[in-house]
């Protein structure tokens, strides 16, 4: 399925929008990835076993911030097209209740 010039653009604003909806979960992740950094820095006795739990953490909280703010809203839009309803149908991933 071939994907037109303005679903395209549709699907980058609603990606743009989700980075800036979503201001406080990268800044979450990024203080979270920032207090596990001595984890996976860590140097001494029982070194190996702290930066084998910090590096797994790290990498999770950087994979499920990229899935979240970016993929998420991207496959919304994406799937709401190709299922073939039209925008009136499909609600925004961002949309507050009230609107």
């Amino acid at each position: 399925v071939a994907l037109s010039s303005t679903t395209s653009f549709q699907c980058f604003q609603t990606l743009t929008k989700g980075v800036h909806n979503e201001q406080p979960t990268p800044m979450t992740s990024m203080a979270f990835s920032l207090g596990v950094l001595p984890l996976v820095l860590s140097t001494g006795a029982g070194s190996g076993g702290r930066q084998a739990i910090g590096s797994g953490v790290l990498g999770g909280t950087i994979s499920a911030t990229v899935l979240g703010v970016l993929l998420v809203p991207f496959f919304f839009v994406l799937i709401a097209r190709l299922s073939g309803q039209s925008k009136d149908k499909v609600a925004s991933p961002h949309a507050s209740p009230a609107e």
